[in-house]
């Protein structure tokens, strides 16, 4: 097993009453780094992905309570601990 930190990037959420009667949509987290190397700052912009339409949301839509009740999968990237990125413990 692989020991680590990491970081959310994107929700998958479903919006109906069973998993094969609904739609999915999913809320993206996209890392800007400002400058070349890792001690610059990180900015995040949170897009929503629903069928043919990109938005831009606030990372409260993509992970509020709201969100949570329609949650169906949470994906997660393993951070490098050189460049300092802020983590959550696994």
């Amino acid at each position: 097993t692989t020991e680590g930190r990491y970081r959310l990037r994107s929700c998958v959420h479903h919006i109906g009453n069973t998993a094969s009667c609904g739609h999915y949509t999913a809320d993206v987290v996209i890392p800007t780094k400002r400058g070349g190397d890792c001690a610059e700052e990180m900015t995040e912009e949170w897009l929503r992905c629903n069928d043919s339409s990109v938005t831009c949301i606030t990372a409260h839509d993509a992970m509020g309570p709201q969100a949570q009740k329609n949650t169906y999968m949470v994906l997660y990237e393993i951070q490098d601990e050189d460049c300092g990125d802020e983590v959550v413990d696994a």
